[in-house]
């Protein structure tokens, strides 16, 4: 692994690319769930119990996003509750350095104090970091990424 500090990109989600409930014909009932595939990435969860994070959680479910596991990462208020997704329940772990051991992509929804702690840290274990805060919005070497815009700049 690199001991350069790769840049934290960020990506800002537009809740009007999904619709606010998943139609009929797209119900987990009606479909074929393509996560949990040893494959795909390892992703996290920053911030899971707010918001945003279940908003995360609700578009990785209705686009079937992919992923080899998923960690449900909190501050330590909510660590040790259960959270359901996709049928399963997970348990939230305390956000600390270590959470981004074996994460390949980690989901920031926490405010930007907590983005500026722990994105760096999780972007020097090599994790692409997605944060939906205005921590790193004046950083010059940290790309604002709209896919529909500009997605060359999504290094992966």
């Amino acid at each position: 692994m690199s001991t350069a500090f790769s840049p934290v990109p960020r990506v800002h989600l537009r809740p009007s690319l999904s619709p606010p409930h998943p139609s009929p014909r797209h119900s987990p009932s009606a479909r074929i769930r393509a996560s949990l595939q040893e494959s795909r990435p390892a992703i996290a969860v920053v911030g899971v119990t707010g918001a945003v994070g279940q908003e995360f959680l609700r578009v990785l479910s209705d686009r079937d996003f992919p992923f080899r596991s998923i960690k449900m990462l909190a501050s330590n208020r909510s660590a040790g509750r259960s959270i359901s997704f996709q049928d399963k329940d997970y348990l939230i772990e305390e956000l600390t350095a270590d959470s981004f051991d074996g994460v390949d992509v980690a989901l920031f929804s926490a405010g930007g104090s907590i983005s500026k702690a722990f994105g760096p840290v999780a972007a020097f274990k090599g994790v692409m970091v997605v944060d939906n805060s205005s921590a790193f919005r004046m950083d010059d070497g940290v790309p604002l990424v709209i896919p529909e815009v500009n997605r060359r700049l999504w290094r992966v």
